[in-house]
């Protein structure tokens, strides 16, 4: 899992590891609200949470594609983490980003407590 508050290369860093895996080989897929960064040879999917289709839904869906790699770009709220470590033990490979609700890593760890929605899967 990638964490870090937003703007710090969580997506930069999580595309960054996809390029070491064989594109041609491997059935590599990303789920993201939105698509930043075009990448070839990955099929990327976007998540449409206004329109109620959210990372749950979409994890669930791309799991019946039995994809090797999965990207998800966000982890929202626990039901995505959930269905994120399911995806995560049918797959080869599972990389996975979480947003910090502070810049201070302190604040993200007591969030928790705090606020139910803000959650970590271990």
């Amino acid at each position: 899992v990638v964490s870090g508050p937003a703007r710090s290369g969580k997506t930069t860093t999580m595309f960054a590891t996809l390029d070491a895996f064989d594109h041609d080989e491997l059935s590599v897929m990303t789920i993201e609200d939105d698509i930043d960064l075009i990448a070839p040879g990955i099929n990327q999917f976007r998540v449409d949470v206004a329109g109620g289709d959210g990372f749950a839904t979409g994890l669930e869906s791309i799991a019946h594609q039995d994809p090797d790699v999965i990207l998800i770009g966000e982890l929202p709220d626990l039901e995505s983490a959930r269905h994120a470590v399911r995806a995560a033990s049918s797959v080869r490979s599972a990389v996975g980003c979480a947003t910090w609700i502070s810049c201070r890593p302190v604040d993200s760890v007591n969030a928790r407590q705090d606020r139910p929605s803000c959650t970590s899967v271990t």
